[in-house]
């Protein structure tokens, strides 16, 4: 049984996910520029709720940004192992 390893479909998976990472965390800014014209309005309750929202927001933010960081790394790592193992496997047949 051979095992066929697709590294240029790692190598997009690493890309995707850096690429989502990005796109969100700039959505997430978006809509907080979009929102600090209003927020000097807030007042009271409505002040507060905005003031958990942005907590809530970076927090969900650095977390996603972690995940998806340690994803792309561990499937780098995952391809690189893989790609070692393969060199030497090769080696070996070789002389």
């Amino acid at each position: 049984m051979a095992i066929d390893i697709k590294f240029d479909q790692l190598r997009l998976a690493i890309d995707e996910m850096e690429q989502l990472t990005r796109t969100m965390d700039n959505s997430l800014q978006g809509l907080l520029e979009g929102l600090a014209p209003m927020e000097s309005t807030f007042t009271g309750a409505a002040a507060q709720a905005y003031k958990e929202f942005r907590e809530a927001a970076s927090n969900a933010d650095a977390a996603m940004t972690a995940l998806f960081g340690n994803g792309a790394t561990k499937v780098a790592s995952i391809s690189e192992l893989y790609k070692n193992t393969d060199l030497r496997g090769a080696a070996t047949f070789q002389g």
